[in-house]
């Protein structure tokens, strides 16, 4: 840090960072199972001639898909300006696509997510399976997990942004989830937010397959 003060180009005039609330795409993280060499070729072709290399690392690989990422509501970027986090992205696990991650103003936390490797259903709509009898619908690649590392269990969650409105005053959202969980339900989630006043949320499901649910926000 004493190294980059020194050298530092003071002469640079700061430029204030984008006010406005948006949301942004990102590529698709495949966590896959402890890997062997065939799955390396498969996805990143002959990585490396030696048997104890080309492994993919951790067993995870970015794809070329493209996922919305995360929706940022924000008032600006003055000390105390209300701010929320949205996850958009299914991830490898169905983690939490349409949680509000977070939400805070003057430092002070009004709400969060519990940090999760898996699943984390905080702050967004639970669907439940009472009687186990719903088609689950997984990920076509067979070499896809779900949170207890079972291959092609993988839930094919579909996420998108259907609707997205900028105005001085406000920030309206709506996204979509399709298989929500793994389950035939489309579940949307509607946001408006009013600049340093409040963050309004309505939740919609539409049941694609008939079975015995527990629907509930958490």
């Amino acid at each position: 840090m004493a190294l980059a003060w020194l050298f530092a180009q003071d002469s640079i005039a700061p430029v204030p960072p984008e006010p406005n609330s948006l949301w942004n795409n990102r590529n698709l993280a495949l966590r896959l199972p402890h890997t062997n060499k065939s799955i390396t070729d498969r996805l990143l072709g002959n990585a490396s001639p030696h048997p104890q290399r080309g492994h993919i690392c951790c067993s995870w690989v970015i794809s070329n898909q493209v996922w919305p990422n995360k929706l940022i509501l924000r008032s600006g970027w003055e000390a105390g300006d209300l701010f929320a986090l949205i996850e958009l992205h299914p991830t490898s696990f169905p983690a939490n696509p349409g949680g509000i991650m977070g939400i805070n103003r003057y430092g002070a936390p009004f709400t969060q997510i519990v940090p999760s490797k898996g699943s984390s259903e905080e702050n967004r709509l639970l669907i439940e399976d009472l009687d186990n009898t719903a088609s689950r619908r997984y990920h076509s690649d067979s070499l896809r997990i779900n949170e207890d590392w079972k291959m092609g269990k993988m839930p094919d969650i579909r996420s998108e942004v259907s609707y997205f409105e900028e105005t001085k005053e406000a920030t309206y959202a709506r996204i979509r989830v399709e298989n929500v969980d793994g389950l035939p339900v489309i579940y949307e989630r509607e946001f408006v937010f009013v600049k340093n006043r409040f963050l309004v949320t309505r939740e919609i499901v539409e049941f694609e397959e008939e079975f015995q649910a527990m629907v509930s926000p958490l």
